[in-house]
């Protein structure tokens, strides 16, 4: 087969398959931001400042990079 049509169409089929199995398993760490960032768009603004509220926006990405089992909590 590579001989007959080369190794451009076996890269795609690689390519297309590395791109297939990757969308397969959710990464963590988009997990972990987008949990936190649900929880954060769910904050009481009565309770929290608007100060209190950037802090813990800014935590996020940070604190997903540090341990994928990160939770924004909003006590």
């Amino acid at each position: 087969m590579i001989n007959r049509y080369g190794l451009i169409p076996l890269a795609f089929a690689l390519f297309v398959f590395v791109i297939f199995f990757i969308s397969l398993f959710p990464s963590p760490h988009k997990t972990c931001i987008d949990q936190n960032l649900l929880i954060l768009e769910n904050l009481d603004n009565e309770k929290y400042s608007e100060k209190e509220i950037k802090k813990l926006g800014l935590s996020i990405g940070t604190g997903c990079n540090e341990d994928y089992s990160f939770r924004l909590t909003a006590n």
